[in-house]
């Protein structure tokens, strides 16, 4: 399925900066709701799926990011953020190749973003 026709998609894209472009985005669950999470060259975005018009979002700069793990029970995968001064980011529910592909772009991005600044 296909994130980019989703609503909340369509929001975040709204607040990049003219420079910025999503580079990955998945949908997980984080405290049992469902999350679009998604990254550009230089920040992370928490959006909220909401069935109303509202949309919530929370976002921090990749530099802020100092730790992601991946882990697994059986088939389910979950990708964890350690973010500077925030509480633990805990990404569930999500398959292996999904978690794994996201996880490494978003590594890559992060290391590429500090070595720029």
């Amino acid at each position: 399925m296909s994130l980019v026709n989703t609503k909340e998609y369509k929001y975040l894209e709204k607040l990049l900066f003219e420079n910025e472009t999503i580079k990955a985005s998945i949908v997980g669950e984080i405290e049992s709701i469902a999350y679009l999470v998604a990254f550009t060259q230089s920040r992370l975005f928490l959006v909220k799926k909401q069935i109303d018009i509202f949309v919530e979002v929370q976002q921090f700069g990749l530099e802020e990011i100092f730790d992601i793990k991946i882990n697994f029970v059986g088939d389910i995968f979950d990708v964890v953020l350690y973010v500077k001064d925030k509480p633990i980011i805990k990404i569930d529910y999500l398959e292996a190749n999904i978690s794994k592909d996201f996880s490494k772009k978003l590594f890559e991005a992060i290391n590429l973003w500090i070595n720029n600044i």
